[in-house]
């Protein structure tokens, strides 16, 4: 009887209530925590991606300029290094080729291309076959070379090497396309994570709000019946008491978190719900805010992306200025991941003493 008499009492009604409706807030910050660990998973994944394609473009160069230093560099000592040079050059960039093509698991790579991306890196494949195909005819005719004279040394390479000026050109357009569809597809799926999370947080709102009017104020007026119902005056009041506290605080969490999620809705994502583990909603303001910090992560990531494009339009150009003639004014170090192709076009650009 005593157990049926408790299965049976308000409190105990409430604490199920309770209990199931912290569940469905759980699940949703569940729920949000997979999407933002997925969603920075790909952007980590795209920025890596970007980064690697914006380096190939500069090794299509580098072989080209190696190609043509090697054609006028007349001493054994001089050609031997741009050898070596041009050999670590094709090598990363056959290896990069087929990592953004079909994956590399120890790069990082993980070649999962639109359909676009594949159209276009079929589109630079016969530029791309016939550069390799030119620069190990070059390093074969070098190591093969018998001559010493630089008569017979050019008349070996300069038909090579206009072969590997007249594909380079079409391979770096081509390149560019890539990394700009490569760009444009990370912005989209930023979007798609931005229009998530705001999915979330309307669907947590609105949790919130069906848990005030059909769990909490049901739960609070059966309260109130039950201290009706009471036969003394003393436990009345001091149910009465209880109820009051109870919902007061109960409004003042709700409001806490209200609030902060109205600053998160004009754009703070540095807003968070002050509730401690004396407050009734602790466990609510908690999911929330562990959401809140995904979402901030993310919008981070959001103005990591829109760097990287600002540095690639300033990389872009300064290579154009570069291959006019021009000094070309190098970004500086931003922090992102271009750091260390504009670190590596500076240096190749350098004039060697």
């Amino acid at each position: 009887m005593v157990t049926m008499r408790n299965k049976s009492a308000p409190t105990y009604r409430l604490t199920v209530l309770y209990i199931i409706a912290l569940g469905m807030v759980a699940l949703l910050a569940i729920l949000g925590q997979i999407v933002i660990q997925l969603a920075l998973q790909q952007q980590s994944s795209d920025a890596l991606v970007i980064n690697v394609a914006g380096r190939q473009r500069m090794l299509s160069q580098k072989l080209s300029k190696d190609a043509l230093a090697l054609e006028l560099d007349t001493t054994s000592t001089a050609r031997q290094k741009r050898v070596e040079e041009l050999q670590a050059a094709l090598v990363l960039w056959q290896h990069s080729q087929v990592g953004l093509q079909y994956g590399d698991s120890a790069s990082g790579l993980p070649g999962r291309n639109s359909e676009r991306v594949i159209q276009l890196f079929g589109q630079i494949q016969p530029h791309y076959q016939a550069m390799v195909g030119v620069v190990q005819d070059i390093l074969v005719a070098v190591s093969n070379e018998q001559a010493d004279t630089h008569t017979t040394h050019t008349a070996i390479l300069s038909p090579l090497v206009q072969t590997i000026l007249a594909h380079e050109a079409d391979y770096l357009v081509g390149m560019n396309a890539i990394v700009s569809q490569y760009q444009q597809e990370a912005e989209q799926r930023v979007t798609a994570l931005k229009q998530t999370e705001l999915a979330l947080l309307g669907v947590t709102l609105l949790v919130l709000l069906l848990e005030g009017l059909f769990v909490f104020r049901p739960a609070v007026e059966r309260l109130q019946r039950s201290i009706e119902r009471a036969d003394r005056a003393e436990e009345v009041t001091r149910l009465e008491h209880a109820i009051a506290e109870q919902k007061r605080q109960l409004d003042i969490d709700i409001e806490q978190i209200l609030k902060t999620h109205v600053c998160v809705a004009n754009g703070d994502f540095t807003a968070r719900a002050p509730l401690t583990k004396d407050h009734m909603l602790w466990q609510i303001a908690s999911a929330l805010n562990n959401l809140l910090t995904r979402l901030q992560r993310a919008s981070r990531a959001e103005q990591e992306l829109q760097q990287i494009h600002m540095e690639s339009t300033r990389l872009v150009e300064a290579i154009r200025r570069a291959k006019k003639g021009e000094h070309p004014h190098w970004p500086l170090p931003s922090g992102t991941l271009l750091d260390p192709i504009i670190e590596e076009f500076a240096h190749a650009s350098t004039p060697r003493s």
